[in-house]
Formats: C-alpha cells, sequence, structure tokens
C-alpha cells in the first residue's frame, strides 16, 4: 500500500509559475524564466511517454535535481531517464518502470516461472512495466522503454513469451 505525493502548489496561484497536478516543467525541468523544479513537485516532460507526469520516488528526484541543477548553473541538459521505483514486499521483489498508469492503449502479459511483467503500451511503444518475482531482464526492460520503438505484431508476441530474450527486441 502506498499514499502516494500531493503536490503543494496552490500557493502558486497567480505567479506565472505554471501548474497542474504539480509545477509544469519543459525536458529541462523549467518552469519559467530562472525557476525550476524538480522531484515530486516536479510534473516533467516524460519523452518515454510523450507526456507530461509526476514520479514521486527518490530516484527521480535525485536525477531530476542534478539537471535542474546543472541547469541553474548554466548547463543545457534534458532529463530523460526511464524512472523506476523498486521495493519487496514479504521477500517479493516489485518494480515500476516508466509509465505504468491510466491511459495506456494495450497491455501485455508475461509469465515466467516465478516471474510476471505487465508492459504498457501507447501507440504501439512500450511506455511503462510492472514486474513482480525473481527476474533477470529488468535492464533489457529499461533499455526497452528507452529505446522508444514501436513494435509490430511479433515484437508484442516476443514481449509476451517468457523463452525469447526481450534483448532481441532492442535496437
Amino acid at each position: 500500500m502506498s499514499v502516494g505525493v500531493v503536490p503543494n502548489v496552490g500557493f502558486l496561484a497567480g505567479s506565472g509559475i505554471p501548474t497542474a497536478s504539480g509545477v509544469l516543467v519543459d525536458e529541462r525541468l523549467r518552469a519559467a524564466d530562472g525557476v525550476f523544479a524538480a522531484g515530486d513537485v516536479a510534473e516533467y516532460f516524460d519523452q518515454n511517454v510523450g507526456a507530461h507526469r509526476i514520479a514521486g520516488n527518490w530516484m527521480n528526484a535525485m536525477f531530476q535535481g542534478k539537471v535542474a541543477g546543472a541547469n541553474m548553473a548554466g548547463d543545457d541538459q534534458v532529463f530523460a531517464m526511464v524512472t523506476s521505483y523498486s521495493i519487496a514486499c514479504f521477500d517479493l521483489p516489485i518494480a515500476f518502470m516508466g509509465a505504468v498508469a491510466d491511459g495506456d492503449d494495450e497491455r501485455i502479459i508475461r509469465e515466467s516461472g516465478d516471474a510476471f511483467m505487465r508492459f504498457f503500451l501507447r501507440g504501439g511503444r512500450v511506455v511503462g512495466a510492472t514486474c513482480v518475482g525473481h527476474f533477470a531482464e529488468r535492464g533489457a526492460v529499461t533499455k526497452l522503454l528507452a529505446a522508444r520503438i514501436r513494435l509490430d505484431a511479433d515484437a508484442k508476441k516476443a514481449i509476451g513469451n517468457p523463452r525469447i530474450s526481450l534483448e532481441t527486441l532492442i535496437p
């Protein structure tokens, strides 16, 4: 069970800082000239999904903070990380990678022994995955998400087949 993240942005009303569920930032984590946001309040443009979203987890906040800080210092970095979150519940590893919320138009299940994976697709591209159990292909899943490739029917079948390595789908 999780309580989630609800950014406090009400105090920004009328400030000129764009908000929705969080502080709206571009791919460089910039909200307005000289204003950057990172972490649980940043509703960032996720290039892997093609939409703004909030990923409230420690790893995302840490890497966003590095990019926002570098850009505040005059750099020109883009935040393009495939976000992930993992936890062990009753000794069962669970990982969420990319976007695993509503809005997907297709789901593919991959089961193998003590591992279960659900892939979330939008427009034929894998945008997220949930992995439950002991799985060896977490790195391949992250690479597949970052590759942002459109999958044909054969590739979609391969994702659901645990006998086919996910590495074979990565260009």
